[in-house]
């Protein structure tokens, strides 16, 4: 997730972690931690499909 001249960079899984932040602010990050929760499952299933078609 990109904002301003910052990135986050969450882990996807059975729950949502913070992986790293360089550049991005408390209330960016918690937006960010918002987002991926609500859009979790969406998230899983692009990345499986992203992951299949290079199988």
């Amino acid at each position: 997730m990109r904002h301003g001249d910052g990135e986050a960079v969450f882990k996807v899984e059975i729950e949502i972690g913070l992986r790293e932040s360089p550049g991005m602010k408390v209330k960016e990050l918690k937006r960010a931690e918002q987002l991926a929760e609500e859009h979790r499952l969406f998230i899983l299933e692009k990345w499986n499909e992203h992951i299949n078609r290079q199988s």
